[in-house]
Parts: structure tokens; C-alpha cells; sequence
């Protein structure tokens, strides 16, 4: 059954995930895939789904790429989906059976469903990035906000509401995300995004004090390795919730930086 909805994919060489992703959104009318730039077999791959492929230069993080294209999809329903995630057969099913229901309640700007981290196909119990987590993978785009912004540029509009599919008994009706392969993979693609995250927060009214960016390492690592139960993925959750507090640290030494150019202060 396919449904009125368009799916985009932005992928660079991710081949090894591209044919599961693509087909866990069959039941979409309209697949786009945007490639930017891959050297492996992603285009040969997408051509057996897509409606659609489009080729654009490699960008800072999906985000950029797809606050761009929203507005050229067939449909007001974009479901939004990295290569490296796979809808889960009930997900789907949840979502087949829902839409008509949602299609017709003009209030829904966006359906949340419940997503799960995978670090080396090792689920994460833990840390920010593992455990319950939830993700935007179905929104209407007239009432919806895109940002050309990593990671925060996202919500519903005012006036809107979100529609939230809970975990079922089982907890399968998930949003696989086969995250990260490699610890080499995790970094590289991390310090990409460090490049213009401090930035992008700064763009969006974030502010940081001095004593705050001091706590930060500390805070950070509290986050992910203890309040977000990261010493459940023993060796993993210490090296991500470590990380995390680099991340943080950089993004906060960052806005501290702007603000001193931009605000003097």
C-alpha cells in the first residue's frame, strides 16, 4: 500500500545501509534521494527505490540539504530518514494504519516515533544518544519548521500539535538507526558537525557564560554516563559520555568565542 507521502534520504557512501533504508520506506508514493557526492554504490542502489535523485555538493550535515528540498516534494507529508536507519515493519504498520486518521486532523504538524541507537550493532543502552529515545520521521511541511541548522533547527510551528506513537509491549515498532560502525566513523562525522555547531546555536539565541562552559566537561559527562545511564554500555558508554563532554566543551569555548566577536562580551 502506498501512502501520499514523500521520503528523503541524504546519503555519502553509505551504500551498506542504503538498500534496507530505502526499502523500510516502500510505502511512501515518492522517494527522493539526494547524493552528495558518493564514490561507492549509492546511486546504483537509490535508482532501484527513488522516485527521485538528486546530486548536490557535500554540506555540513543533512539538515542543510534538506531544509532545501522540502519545498520541492510531491507531497505535504515528508518523512525525513537518514540512510543509516531502517523503519521497523510494525513502525510501518503503525504509520499505514494512523495515517488517514492524522492526514485528516489539521492540528498535526508532526508524528514523534520511538528511535534506537545502535553503536557497532551493539543497541545502546544508554548515554545521550541510546535508551528511550524519539525522533521527528513524519511531518507536514506547511506546519513544520526546517533550519539549515545541525541538530536544532526543528520543531513543530505554534498552533500545532505533535502526534507521538509510544513504544509497543514488544518495543519493535522502533526506528532502527545503525549509527555508527566504527569508532573512526564517529569521529570524523562528529568533528564535521563541530565546525558549525557554536555557530548555529548562536543563531538560534543561545548564549553561554564563562562559569557554565567551566562546568561543562563535568556536566556533560554526568549527562550521558550517569543520568542517561550510559554505564549500561560498559566500555561504549564511557567513550561516548566522554566524548560528549569534549563535544559540549567545544561548542560552549565556541559561543563564548562568537559572542566575545560578535556581542563583545
Amino acid at each position: 500500500m502506498k501512502l501520499a507521502i514523500s521520503a528523503m534520504v541524504v546519503g555519502y557512501n553509505e551504500d551498506i545501509f542504503l538498500q534496507k533504508c530505502l526499502d523500510s520506506i516502500s510505502f511512501c508514493e515518492e522517494i527522493i534521494y539526494i547524493d552528495l557526492g558518493s564514490s561507492d554504490n549509492s546511486i546504483e542502489t537509490a535508482k532501484r527505490f527513488a522516485s527521485k535523485i538528486i546530486k548536490r555538493p557535500i554540506a555540513p550535515s543533512g539538515e542543510y540539504i534538506q531544509s532545501e528540498v522540502i519545498h520541492t516534494t510531491k507531497y505535504d507529508w515528508v518523512i525525513f530518514i537518514d540512510p543509516d536507519e531502517v523503519v521497523d515493519i510494525t513502525l510501518a504498520a503503525n504509520i499505514i494504519s494512523l495515517f488517514t486518521q492524522l492526514n485528516n486532523q489539521r492540528k498535526v504538524g508532526a508524528i514523534l516515533v520511538p528511535w534506537q541507537f545502535y553503536f557497532k550493532k551493539r543497541t545502546l543502552k544508554g548515554t545521550v544518544w541510546g535508551g528511550a529515545n524519539k525522533k521527528y520521521l513524519l511531518v507536514h511541511k506547511k506546519r513544520f519548521i526546517f533550519l539549515p541548522i545541525t541538530h536544532y533547527g526543528r520543531k513543530v510551528k505554534e498552533g500545532y500539535q505533535t502526534f507521538e506513537i509510544s513504544y509497543n509491549k514488544a518495543r519493535t515498532n522502533i526506528l532502527h538507526h545503525y549509527w555508527m560502525n566504527s569508532y573512526k566513523v564517529f569521529i570524523k562525522k562528529h568533528q564535521r558537525y563541530l565546525k558549525n555547531e557554536a555557530r548555529d546555536q548562536f543563531n538560534t539565541g543561545k548564549r553561554m557564560g564563562i562559569k557554565k562552559a567551566f562546568l561543562m566537561p563535568w556536566n556533560a559527562f554526568k549527562e550521558s554516563f550517569i543520568h542517561k545511564k550510559g554505564y549500561k554500555d560498559g566500555w561504549i558508554g564511557l567513550f561516548l559520555s566522554v566524548f560528549w563532554a569534549y563535544y559540549q566543551t567545544s561548542i560552549a569555548v565556541g559561543l563564548l568565542r562568537i559572542q566575545k566577536e560578535k556581542l563583545g562580551s
